[in-house]
């Protein structure tokens, strides 16, 4: 017999992408007290992550926006995967691997691999160009004299 698929109300998606967002607890966690997979609260969460500018649009004059998929103007940003760019949030916040990979509910190790491959993606050498890159937008000194 073929299980029916569960349907959850959109103030039921935004409680469970709010207590995800917040860090409090890992997806795991959360997913135990939503009676959900943490797959299905990480993709809760980053779906809110990516809409969340979007409930702050005005129709006026354009200003500068301090969301983090805004701040980050780049082609080679575009060329990262979903979970990269969650990775790259979180380690632009200063999160340790093993805090990032509770947070995300990986292990420490897939958190440095995905961290290894945005740093090669965005042809940066360091954590610390890779902040700078996140902040700023900027690309590292040396292509730009080179």
């Amino acid at each position: 017999m073929r299980r029916l698929r569960r349907t959850f109300t959109a103030q039921f998606r935004a409680e469970v992408a709010l207590a995800a967002l917040k860090g409090d607890k890992t997806p795991t966690e959360l997913a135990r007290v939503y009676g959900l997979r943490p797959s299905q609260v990480n993709k809760l969460r980053q779906h809110a992550i990516e809409h969340l500018p979007e409930l702050f649009l005005d129709e006026g004059p354009p200003q500068k926006s301090t969301s983090f998929h805004l701040q980050v103007k780049h082609q080679a940003y575009a060329n990262l995967t979903p979970r990269e760019r969650e990775v790259l949030e979180i380690v632009s916040r200063g999160l340790n691997q093993r805090d990032a990979g509770e947070l995300l509910g990986i292990s420490r190790r897939t958190v440095e691999v995905h961290k290894r491959r945005i740093m090669g993606k965005l042809n940066v050498d360091s954590v610390a160009e890779l902040i700078r890159f996140v902040l700023k937008g900027d690309r590292p000194k040396r292509e730009l004299q080179g």
